[in-house]
């Protein structure tokens, strides 16, 4: 029912728009200009140089999303990067703990065995 009300709003408005802009005759199915609602070159001209500065700012708008996008994948990229270096990190640290830990034991006992070497 809505949609019905709003198309058939539409309709009644083209309509109205289009009968003040032009004379229709329905009887030798001619329409004519109406003289006083045609616009002057001027306003033409200032209409189509606003639609282009529109233009410009839409396409503006839309380098700038780019961009942005494009500095957000680079961000979430680097994200990325950092987080792997950081495991990596955390691996290289747990192995070297391990190995110096190994190190310290076959020291210890190298030391256990040379004392008792001495004491012979």
């Amino acid at each position: 029912m809505i949609k019905l009300t709003f198309c058939c709003l539409a309709t009644i408005t083209i309509i109205i728009i289009t009968m003040e802009t032009s004379l229709c005759s329905i009887l030798d199915n001619t329409i004519e200009k109406n003289a006083e609602t045609t616009k002057s070159p001027i306003i033409r001209q200032q209409e189509l140089q606003l639609l282009e500065s529109l233009k410009k700012q839409i396409k503006a708008k839309e380098e700038e999303l780019k961009k942005a996008e494009t500095i957000n994948k680079n961000f979430e990229k680097m994200i990325q990067l950092v987080s792997v270096l950081g495991q990596i990190d955390t691996f290289l640290t747990e192995r070297s703990r391990a190995l110096i830990r190994k190190m310290a034991i076959l020291a210890e006992d190298d030391d256990e065995v040379l004392e008792e070497e001495l004491e012979k």
